[in-house]
């Protein structure tokens, strides 16, 4: 069982429904020199969000249950300005203009390059070592529409970035 850690030394979250998804992304992040824990559900997401603190997390927002706006919306609720930055894994403009205003560090919306998330991830850790991991920062995701394959562990994963600009 993991201790508890700290805001600043928080795990990234990963939640999504889909195990592929979730284990590549997990293992994407790991091989990028982040801590990384994961779930597949909203309500083990909320629990993990209380006893592990995470720095960052990335919800899928079409999750059984509860979903990801609810996820978010209940952390918000519960720990204000301690909830961690969230970015949403989106399927619908509609849902990412939602997760904006609810305040969500940003969305992406699938299916998403990795190499998308990567940026993501590195212009947060970027933002945190500068003091400024506050959702009021601006992220810019990667404008042009681009298209990439990756091999992870035989099972291929196609992803496909779509312009978009969000802030939290």
């Amino acid at each position: 069982m993991r201790s508890r850690v700290n805001d600043n030394n928080g795990p990234i979250l990963v939640v999504d429904d889909d195990p592929m998804l979730r284990t590549s992304l997990t293992r994407i992040l790991r091989t990028e020199g982040h801590d990384v824990i994961d779930t597949a559900s909203g309500p083990e997401a909320l629990s993990m969000i209380r006893n592990y603190r995470p720095r960052l997390v990335i919800l899928d927002t079409s999750l059984r249950g509860m979903d990801g706006e609810m996820v978010l919306g209940t952390a918000k609720a519960e720990l204000g300005r301690h909830a961690p930055p969230m970015i949403l894994l989106t399927h619908t403009k509609a849902q990412s203009d939602r997760a904006d205003a609810l305040g969500a560090l940003a969305s992406l919306c699938k299916p998403f390059r990795v190499e998308t998330l990567l940026e993501l991830a590195e212009q947060f850790r970027t933002m945190e070592e500068h003091g400024d991991s506050s959702q009021s920062g601006v992220i810019r995701i990667p404008t042009a529409a681009r298209h990439a394959q990756v091999d992870l562990d035989g099972a291929l994963l196609r992803a496909v970035s779509e312009p978009h600009l969000a802030t939290g």
